[in-house]
């Protein structure tokens, strides 16, 4: 059987394609491990600058608010309203004031007793202020104060009080404070695009309260002891240096903040925690002591460390599918065509026993191969040939022994006939002889005339009969001579067939007193080879007779026939014998087995049987069990036989 073309060459492709994308995913692992811990440095410090430049636009605005206000409080023209009691000079004032911030919701003039004299919006007079820290501690300490907890202004947004005292000969007359609006910073703070639109971005004051954040829910109203009592803030007001309204109101959450990072990595004035999935990044402004942080997906984070195993992954796989290609081509014209030569001069080999040329290689150990191979099959030849005739030999040997038992038993069933027709005649000569003596001495009489005329009738008519036998004997053994010299196909009756031989091998089946039962149908009719069926036939019963049937039998031997399918014939040999053993079941269809080697047997008759019904009839014949005693044999085959017949084995009988 011949190899498939493509196995080889996928095989090799397959395992060079393996190792190269085996070895590029090691390359990858290998780099993501070297290159992990600049990656993420790198990606640290893109996140600390981006919160830290958030930061700072958070800084640059609370500080313009502050200068603005700071200004303000020393402006003479303000001071001078307020001396003069001139409410609408102040008012002209806190509007320049309020536009020159956005953020600003409102710039108020407060009196000592904390009510607004005057609003920049012109909705707050009357109102009071004294709910800003800022204003109380700058109108106790009279230096400019800043809120650092955030309240709610009257505006119900979130928001801080600025505050800058008004002196006049050392003496606070006035507090100018500004009302920084922090839900508007949030809101045009947030609208700048983030980097990723997975990050959320936050502000903590001291309360621990998300003042900004991109979700709009958490805003003024979560506080995050959980966060603070993992690390991810301090105490806000820790290493503040600024000069702030802070002090024992301020909210301080349950149970100690540690200051271990649960992620080891540190920037500057920045902080990295590692949470389950999420990654936070902190800084403390430095004008209030608020946390600016960013939460990121660490998963997004660790993009690039993944783009470079992705990355080295699909460059393997590019180079593995060139590489393989390269080397499928070079391998194809420097091993694979050779083997696939050396394969198809070995199945020449094999096929007509031709011996293998070897056509030099551009290997050496190809060369090497087809040498030895060619020298193999020089051999084999030549051992095929020495057993070839010794086969032969064989054959000629189990011809002859059993055309001397044919010849036996023919001779013994042609001289009873014979004999009996010789015995009638000499009798039927002795009577011609009296009637002579009796017509020659006239003493012939009416009686004795019909008496001898009545014997000669009868002996002839016996000596016929004999003798027709005697001729049908002879007229079967030349037909069966012809078929069996010969494989000419022709038309037959299965059972006249099967019955020639039985009637050929009468002397040896009287002899051992074995009875032939035929149960063949007798209307089947087949286009084949009478010869090699009538080989068959003879090998098994000359079988039963000398290895089934034991001394002088007596035995029995069933044949039945039928066609089993359209087309097809099915036929059952069964004897009554002492059976086949174990050991010689498993190799009876095998050649050189037999039970009466050292009593002239060849071991070669069932081993022709199997390959007359599988090569000329294209059939099969299976040893049936039949228990402990006696054989059979199911012999299948078509009735027709198949075209591409091969003529293996001679045809010969079988001892």
């Amino acid at each position: 059987m011949k190899l498939r073309r493509q196995n080889l060459n996928f095989q090799i492709v397959l395992v060079i394609t393996l190792l190269v994308l085996g070895s590029f995913v090691i390359l990858g692992s290998v780099l993501s491990v070297l290159f992990r811990s600049s990656i993420l440095e790198r990606e640290y410090r893109y996140l600390e600058l981006l919160v830290e430049t958030y930061a700072r636009h958070l800084e640059q605005q609370v500080d313009k608010t502050r200068s603005i206000v700071n200004a303000y409080s020393f402006e003479n023209s303000l001071r001078t309203a307020i001396l003069q009691d001139d409410p609408r000079q102040s008012l002209y004032m806190l509007a320049l004031a309020r536009e020159a911030s956005a953020y600003l919701e409102d710039i108020v003039l407060i009196n000592p007793r904390g009510i607004v004299e005057a609003s920049g919006s012109l909705r707050m007079e009357g109102e009071t202020m004294r709910q800003y820290l800022s204003f109380r501690r700058s109108l106790e300490s009279g230096k400019p104060v800043m809120d650092t907890r955030a309240v709610t202004s009257r505006a119900g947004a979130p928001s801080i009080g600025i505050a800058a005292p008004v002196i006049h000969e050392n003496e606070t007359i006035a507090v100018l404070m500004g009302i920084f609006n922090i839900e508007r910073f949030a809101i045009d703070f947030l609208s700048f695009r983030l980097p990723d639109e997975d990050m959320q971005i936050y502000v903590i004051d001291e309360s621990y309260r998300y003042i900004i954040h991109s979700d709009p829910d958490l805003r003024m109203k979560t506080r995050i002891e959980v966060l603070s009592g993992l690390g991810i803030i301090r105490d806000p007001l820790e290493n503040f240096q600024g000069d702030t309204a802070a002090g024992s109101e301020r909210y301080r959450p349950p149970g100690s903040v540690t200051d271990q990072e649960i992620f080891p990595y540190r920037m500057g004035g920045s902080r990295v925690v590692q949470i389950d999935d999420a990654l936070h990044v902190n800084v403390q402004t430095g004008i209030l002591p608020w946390y600016m942080g960013i939460t990121v997906d660490s998963y997004e984070l660790h993009r690039p460390i993944r783009n470079i195993n992705l990355t080295t992954i699909a460059a393997g796989i590019i180079f593995s599918l060139i590489l393989s290609i390269a080397l499928y081509l070079y391998l194809s014209r420097r091993l694979i065509r050779p083997l696939l030569s050396l394969r198809d001069r070995v199945a020449d080999f094999e096929e007509n026993m031709e011996t293998i040329r070897p056509v030099f290689s551009s290997t050496n150990e190809l060369s090497e191969l087809e040498l030895r191979l060619a020298h193999m099959s020089t051999t084999i030849r030549e051992k095929n040939e020495r057993i070839q005739t010794m086969y032969e030999q064989l054959l000629q040997s189990e011809k002859l022994a059993s055309l001397g038992g044919l010849v036996g038993g023919l001779s013994h069933e042609m001289n009873t006939p014979l004999g009996n027709a010789v015995t009638m005649i000499s009798n039927l000569k002795q009577e011609f002889s009296e009637i002579q003596r009796q017509v020659d001495s006239a003493a012939l009489t009416r009686s004795g005339l019909e008496d001898f005329l009545s014997y000669g009738s009868d002996a002839v008519n016996h000596s016929f009969i004999n003798l027709r036998r005697a001729t049908d004997l002879v007229k079967n053994l030349k037909q069966l001579a012809v078929d069996q010299g010969s494989m000419r196909r022709r038309e037959f009756n299965l059972f006249e067939v099967v019955q020639g031989v039985v009637s050929s091998m009468g002397f040896q089946l009287k002899r051992k007193r074995v009875e032939v039962i035929l149960n063949i149908d007798r209307d089947i009719v087949l286009d084949s080879y009478p010869g090699p069926l009538e080989q068959v036939f003879t090998n098994l019963i000359g079988n039963t007779l000398r290895h089934g049937i034991p001394g002088d039998g007596p035995g029995r031997i069933t044949i039945s026939g039928q066609e089993w399918e359209e087309g097809t014939i099915r036929i059952y040999y069964r004897d009554n014998g002492q059976g086949i053993s174990t050991e010689v079941r498993t190799s009876i269809f095998e050649p050189y087995i037999s039970t009466k080697m050292d009593d002239g047997g060849s071991g070669l008759g069932m081993f022709l049987v199997l390959n007359i019904i599988q090569a000329v009839f294209g059939g099969e014949i299976v040893l049936e069990d039949t228990g402990p005693a006696g054989a059979g044999f199911r012999i299948s085959f078509p009735r027709t036989p198949p075209e591409g017949r091969r003529d293996v084995f001679p045809v010969i009988p079988s001892g």
